[in-house]
């Protein structure tokens, strides 16, 4: 197809769904290419249908975060309605779990920190997605994750356009207070990347029934096997970290994208270029050594550790029960004592007083951002997670701090012999974003936070949130570049160097012999009296014998290391 949309040229169509047509598509101007997403005709009457596509582009509009989809145009041509999207140069979670159906351990928490740390950002733009489900997650080819399609997505404060009774979104990934009528929330799309985490942990939906009436009998009833069950090899640490995420009760579930971003660094081992590799040819992949025996060093230690509590909690317990069972031999010995008939009973005795029951008490539990401290009535109390037994009853002032969150107050009233739990989570405390800017000799590939950015030269600065950040400058044939940055909000920092070269050696043995090239440059002809010295990385050797015979492949070249290959010309 070859279709003029406005100032777009559509040229092939991608997929057609309830609500939009998807088209690839160019800027007719800057040759850009897009993706082009029409409501379809018959729905541009329906006012309701306007308005959720409308909403799409505005709460788009509002989002900018490296994985997040970037909206680029929205407009009205000849009637019809158009929002017109970044190209992802990859494809979606569902087309790689379609392939594969499961993901290496450290691949599959790494897309999900990724989905996390956009969900992030979106939750505290006050945006829910409310349909978080591998179709909506594209990883470019690049290695980088972004979430897509925020049809569904509504602001906190804003009414929804579902009926009452109804839910939105995909049944399998649906949280159980969604397929109950109720509105998304935060923690309704953290339940949906856990289901996506541990999909591509076990090949499985757990959710995902043959209808539709399944899948909602299974959200509401069923407890997915455990993953550490299931492969011995995944940590506890993360078995427990999907199972909080897949709470049926939502006040159980993980309730900030924060918290579960920060769990699941210990098992981020892979960076975007590992996704990349992965991507390209999942089959082949095979994750670094190390890597492999860190996460089977973890998963042994926090099964022993799990060991260790269970054990400690079973002699805490025995010995509690032991402790009861002499307490109340002894109190039934006293009781027994008191009861004897009287005419057994010495004449001058009195009888002795009856045990006092002990007084009840009001009890408040406190939870929410662990570590906070918690003051009432202007007093320090200690930190979440916090139970007080020693309040009085009445009104009282609650006080929540936390160095780098926003402090929190409130009121409650205390009744007698009442049981009282709150919940407090702190909001982080936003900063003025800082500006990063590079000059390096010759280039280098900017990561940051262990995220790809981009390549220098970079025109314009690089817009990071204030604070200390993580900062990777790599160059094929030089040496990486490490260092921890401070950001100061509204400031300019600049990160000006020459990456240093760096070699190794390559020591060829050729039979009978052969003119040697190194990515295209010749290096003299064997035997070569001693190693040639080559810059570190990737390389292209070819070698020449006789009568024109060639040997071409590609060697690595690691620094200070001597590469050795023996070669025969057939």
């Amino acid at each position: 197809m070859n279709q003029a949309i406005g100032k777009y040229q559509a040229v092939e169509l991608l997929s057609t769904g309830g609500m939009a047509t998807i088209y690839l598509g160019t800027h007719r101007e800057m040759g850009r290419q897009v993706v082009i997403k029409q409501l379809h005709p018959h729905l541009s009457q329906d006012s309701e249908f306007v308005k959720r596509f409308e909403r799409e582009a505005n709460i788009l509009g509002g989002l900018h975060h490296q994985n997040i989809v970037d909206i680029i145009d929205y407009f009205v041509f000849e009637g019809s309605y158009y929002i017109v999207l970044e190209y992802i140069d990859g494809g979606s979670l569902k087309q790689l779990l379609d392939k594969v159906k499961t993901a290496p351990l450290t691949v599959a928490v790494f897309i999900i920190r990724q989905v996390i740390s956009g969900l992030g950002y979106a939750h505290e733009k006050g945006i829910v997605h409310r349909d978080i489900k591998p179709a909506n997650i594209m990883i470019t080819k690049s290695g980088i994750v972004k979430i897509t399609d925020f049809g569904l997505a509504y602001a906190k404060e804003a009414l929804t356009i579902t009926d009452p009774g109804t839910f939105v979104g995909t049944l399998a990934y649906l949280a159980p207070e969604q397929i109950k009528g109720q509105k998304g929330d935060e923690a309704s799309d953290l339940y949906a990347a856990g289901v996506m985490l541990y999909q591509m942990l076990t090949g499985d939906n757990p959710f995902a029934g043959e209808t539709h009436s399944q899948s909602i009998d299974r959200t509401l009833r069923l407890s997915p096997r455990r993953l550490a069950k299931l492969n011995p090899e995944i940590p506890i640490g993360v078995d427990h970290l999907v199972f909080k995420l897949l709470e049926k009760d939502k006040h159980r579930r993980y309730s900030r994208s924060a918290q579960v971003f920060s769990d699941l660094e210990p098992y981020t081992l892979i960076r975007n270029e590992a996704l990349s590799r992965y991507m390209a040819d999942p089959d082949s992949y095979q994750p670094r050594q190390d890597d492999q025996e860190l996460i089977v060093k973890l998963a042994r230690q926090e099964r022993w550790d799990y060991f260790l509590k269970r054990l400690i909690i079973y002699f805490v317990a025995t010995a509690m029960a032991l402790s009861a069972a002499f307490y109340g031999i002894k109190y039934l010995s006293r009781f027994f004592k008191r009861n004897l008939p009287v005419a057994v009973m010495p004449a001058d005795t009195s009888s002795p007083s009856p045990i006092a029951a002990p007084e009840a008490r009001q009890l408040l539990n406190i939870s929410g951002t662990t570590g906070a401290r918690v003051y009432i009535d202007d007093r320090y109390q200690g930190k979440i997670p916090l139970a007080i037994n020693t309040l009085d009853t009445g009104q009282h002032r609650l006080m929540v701090k936390q160095t780098g969150y926003q402090d929190q107050a409130s009121d409650f009233v205390l009744k007698e012999n009442q049981k009282l739990a709150i919940i407090v989570d702190l909001l982080p405390v936003v900063l003025t974003p800082g500006y990063l800017r590079f000059s390096v000799k010759p280039w280098a590939e900017v990561y940051v936070d262990g995220n790809y950015i981009d390549r220098t030269p970079i025109k314009a600065p690089l817009k990071l949130d204030a604070g200390r950040h993580a900062l990777i400058l790599r160059h094929p044939n030089r040496r990486e570049h490490r260092q921890d940055i401070e950001i100061n909000p509204g400031d300019t920092a600049l990160i000006s160097l020459d990456l240093p070269e760096a070699f190794g050696y390559l020591k060829l043995s050729v039979l009978p012999w052969a003119k040697v090239l190194i990515d295209g440059a010749e290096h003299g002809t064997t035997p070569l009296g001693q190693p040639l010295k080559v810059s570190i990385g990737e390389h292209e050797l070819k070698l020449i014998g006789p009568e024109g015979k060639e040997w071409k492949e590609t060697i690595r070249i690691a620094e200070d290391i001597v590469t050795e290959r023996q070669i025969v010309l057939q």
